[in-house]
């Protein structure tokens, strides 16, 4: 199983373990008061059926407990950053990447100062192409990110097969409040237009702002500051 178990405190251990033995206790005992009128009756089927059901309640409590560790292992104990910025960095050019990494910084510093929230931004120590981490770390790092941020903003300033799409969807999963700068340029996927038009209760509020020019997203912020995205939860 890959539960990171050992990053649990015993007493949080301990109460997992404790709720897995309620759930299943409570379970055993509802089916023997049920069944056990049965026994009376010579009913071997019966004990039979008492042990059967009495495996599934444990099964199925210990199924619980290790979901309930795989999303903490996920998402700890809350929200960690405000803002999770996505963007096209691999998918570029190398040459391009530093230039578009500095407008991205921009951005960051605009939100942070005029805002006063936290960003989360994979490139903000990244200032090379050269220095991304390898690819299964890096999903890995940019999941956990993802999952302990309150909002989600996707900067695309151009249409390429880049995963910050996938970041995108990841968000829609997760149930984030998500903006996306659009470029005009920049064609958003068939999905991603159909959830930032959609009313389902089940999808996040999405918005979208179109810009000519990265100068016109700093000044949004600015005259906006953190209303643009306490706005919309």
């Amino acid at each position: 199983m890959n539960v990171r178990w050992s990053r649990i405190s015993a007493t949080e251990k301990a109460s997992y373990g404790g709720a897995a033995i309620a759930a299943s206790a409570t379970v055993v005992v509802a089916v023997v008061q049920g069944v056990v009128p049965l026994l009376g009756q010579g009913g071997t089927v019966a004990v039979a059926l008492v042990s059967f059901l009495a495996g599934v309640a444990v099964t199925g409590a210990t199924v619980a407990v290790i979901a309930t560790v795989r999303r903490r292992s996920l998402a700890g104990d809350g929200p960690e950053f405000d803002v999770f910025v996505s963007t096209p960095m691999a998918s570029l050019p190398e040459s391009e990447y530093p230039v578009h990494r500095q407008q991205i910084m921009t951005l960051v510093r605009e939100i942070e100062q005029r805002s006063g929230l936290s960003c989360y931004y994979a490139g903000r120590d990244r200032p090379e192409i050269v220095d991304f981490p390898a690819v299964d770390l890096g999903f890995r790092d940019e999941l956990r990110a993802l999952a302990r941020s309150r909002h989600f903003l996707l900067v695309l300033p151009l249409s390429n097969p880049s995963s910050a799409l996938v970041e995108a969807g990841v968000a829609i999963a997760l149930g984030k409040p998500s903006i996306y700068f659009r470029h005009t340029s920049a064609v958003l996927p068939f999905l991603l237009r159909g959830a930032a038009n959609s009313n389902h209760p089940d999808i996040p509020r999405i918005r979208v702002y179109e810009y000519a020019d990265f100068s016109e997203l700093a000044t949004l912020v600015r005259v906006n500051g953190k209303g643009l995205f306490e706005s919309h939860t």
